[in-house]
């Protein structure tokens, strides 16, 4: 085997052992009202059949006389639990987390290829990778059953082909990734801002622009598409968008909003994700720093997406710790040039304390994670086991 082999052996080992912490649990840790209500879905599916559904997100009353709609998202992550169901002929919790962990397995390898080529080197691509699969915001809510698993691994597969050149496989995992979640939009045109810079720059022909922003026109065409055609109309959507959800909640303060963004971050990146973060957005910020061209525009793209996606709802942001999920490609971005940079130096004890920091933190946090039930999760869960098609 080679050492890229057994690189890659080891982040799937590694992070199935991680993500499968209390996979046939019952519902009942922070956030897990999401898995309550999407197996709720899937359910509607393999019970009453996709004709019924319209393939979309439907809540189907436990005795199948009454139906409500979800048409804020797009179907795709329902439809990925019961194929799921339907293929191990298993509607259990367990199957439900074992489809979300797949697809954080395969993040945490896609990962390690975009490091591997940013840096060209693999042991920096390493250790990048295994950052990204350990710290708690992909070690706990990589399991979690929500958009976020999916369509990450979409969003990387976007930004590995992009970096790539391979404008087909950029096009097919943006569709893909918008038939999940709308979260892949944003760091689309991220990328069509980047190569707009670059066409304008006078460096070659925008068949990224092109493609980026082809494929997501296409993308969301279809997904609208089918709600429309689930639902009747888009009005509902857009109903949705309007949704004020701070409403029972105390006002948005920016200072306060601010500190609880920054010790989000610190709980589920870590103290270290917080340091290399921050000093790698300096880097950024500062043109003569010096960084490696290609890492410069991949590490702008994958945070000012993630940026952009947090600012852009932020009173979603306060209410569901896993609205920073997205830093994550950035975030294993920065660890990469921190660890480069202090390799470099042989600053053998610095990268020694590092490991033992996270190491310590995140073991605290999962332990925590894994132990303390959600309080508003406990209250969901209820009400959807109650009303809805609940797994086995």
């Amino acid at each position: 085997m080679t050492r890229r082999g057994r690189h890659v052996a080891f982040l799937v080992v590694y992070s199935a052992l991680l993500l499968s912490i209390g996979i046939t649990r019952e519902w009942r840790l922070v956030h897990e009202d999401n898995g309550a209500m999407q197996t709720a879905l899937a359910l509607s599916h393999t019970r009453h059949g996709l004709a019924e559904t319209k393939a979309h997100n439907w809540f189907v009353a436990k005795d199948g006389k009454d139906r409500l709609g979800y048409p804020h998202h797009p179907a795709g992550v329902p439809l990925l639990i019961a194929a799921g169901f339907t293929v191990t002929g298993s509607e259990t919790r367990a199957v439900a987390r074992g489809v979300m962990i797949l697809f954080s397995i395969g993040s945490a390898v896609l990962m390690y290829r975009i490091l591997a080529r940013l840096f060209d080197d693999e042991t920096i691509a390493f250790a990048g990778a295994l950052f990204f699969a350990t710290i708690p915001m992909q070690s706990f809510f990589g399991r979690m059953v929500n958009f976020e698993p999916p369509v990450l691994f979409f969003i990387l597969l976007m930004l590995l082909a992009w970096i790539s050149r391979s404008w087909p496989a950029m096009a097919a995992a943006i569709i893909a990734g918008v038939m999940v979640d709308w979260t892949i939009l944003f760091f689309c045109a991220a990328i069509v801002v980047m190569e707009g810079i670059t066409w304008v720059r006078g460096r070659g022909v925008p068949a990224g622009l092109i493609v980026a922003a082809g494929a997501g026109a296409i993308g969301l065409a279809l997904a609208f598409a089918h709600i429309a055609i689930a639902f009747g109309s888009l009005q509902r959507f857009f109903d949705v968008l309007g949704k004020d959800v701070g409403a029972g909640h105390e006002p948005l303060r920016p200072l306060n909003w601010l500190s609880l963004m920054f010790e989000n971050y610190r709980h589920y990146f870590t103290s270290t994700g917080v340091i290399t973060s921050i000093a790698v957005a300096v880097m950024l910020l500062l043109p003569k720093a010096r960084m490696r061209p290609e890492v410069r525009r991949f590490a702008l793209v994958a945070g000012a997406a993630a940026l952009v996606y947090l600012l852009a709802s932020p009173n979603r942001a306060r209410l569901h710790h896993y609205w920073q999920f997205f830093f994550l490609p950035y975030a294993a971005t920065a660890f990469a040039v921190a660890f480069a940079w202090l390799r470099a130096r042989k600053a053998t004890a610095v990268i020694a304390l590092i490991v033992i920091e996270v190491a310590a933190a995140t073991g605290y946090k999962l332990y925590r994670r894994h132990t303390e039930p959600g309080e508003y999760a406990v209250t969901a869960i209820e009400h959807y086991e109650r009303l809805y098609l609940t797994p086995k």
